[in-house]
């Protein structure tokens, strides 16, 4: 679907959908009967009320299914997002140890590329697109890490401890930038939309009376949530049902407080 659909607000997005379905259903169920009067058969009535109720079971189904994997995504993003901020704050205490001026250089470097994460990669990827200036950050961040020479053995010793901590945070990034796509397989979005769109189109043969014109309002409004339910949560990036960066705020400001915190270390 177009980002545009994505940058919309839940409550204006819910209204749309919710309330384009119930044009469809209930709207088009009374305009067929003001202009297509006539009465349905009593022996094709039977056979239409199980085409709808199938239609419509198989349309709620297959919303269903949508949702589930908008969900899923969505919280695999999180779990990535509190993965890398966690790998943000380890690597930092790590190079904390080591008291040199490569370093806290490399600290420094390590704030920067937070601060482009929060700042110019989000917005980005809120329109599903990568930063390449947080690339170039997160690129200066490893160059900087090679331009440590340890003396002491304990500071050798960290440097394995570095060197995995800034790998493991380069492979979820990359788990997380894997999120920028929807979730949902174009394959199930196009049998899902027509199938809710052939139930929300059989809504307008049922009889004009007022139970069958309740059955295809509540009709029109469970297929509508299920819909925007599985639209907010295609992409889980986006704007819309957007997961903030507030992980990524909480390991800056956890960073910027240690360094405020800890006196600087003459370099051995």
């Amino acid at each position: 679907m177009p980002l545009w659909i994505y940058n919309m607000s839940d409550w204006l997005l819910a209204g749309l959908v919710v309330g384009g379905c119930a044009v469809l259903g209930v709207g088009g169920h009374a305009l067929r009967h003001r202009c297509w009067p006539g009465p349905v058969a009593r022996r094709d009535l039977r056979l239409l009320l199980g085409v709808v109720v199938a239609m419509a079971g198989l349309a709620t189904l297959l919303l269903g299914q949508c949702a589930a994997a908008g969900w899923e995504a969505s919280a695999s993003a999180r779990q990535a997002m509190q993965k890398e901020a966690a790998a943000i704050g380890g690597l930092g205490r790590s190079l904390s140890l080591i008291p040199r001026d490569e370093s806290r250089l490399a600290r420094e470097q390590l704030k920067a590329y937070t601060r482009a994460v929060i700042l110019k990669e989000w917005p980005a990827m809120q329109e599903g697109q990568s930063s390449l200036a947080t690339w170039d950050a997160f690129d200066t961040l490893f160059r900087s890490l090679a331009d440590i020479q340890p003396g002491s053995p304990g500071e050798r010793a960290l440097m394995p401890e570095v060197w995995t901590r800034i790998n493991e945070l380069l492979r979820l990034r990359h788990k997380r930038l894997e999120n920028l796509q929807g979730a949902i397989p174009g394959a199930l979005w196009a049998v899902t939309a027509a199938s809710s769109g052939l139930a929300l189109g059989l809504l307008s043969l049922l009889p004009g009376s007022r139970g069958p014109r309740t059955v295809a309002a509540l009709t029109s409004v469970v297929i509508g949530l299920g819909l925007f339910l599985a639209i907010a949560l295609d992409r889980p990036l986006c704007p819309g049902v957007c997961t903030m960066p507030l992980p990524f705020e909480t390991a800056l400001q956890r960073l910027e407080r240690w360094d405020s915190k800890v006196l600087p270390m003459a370099p051995s």
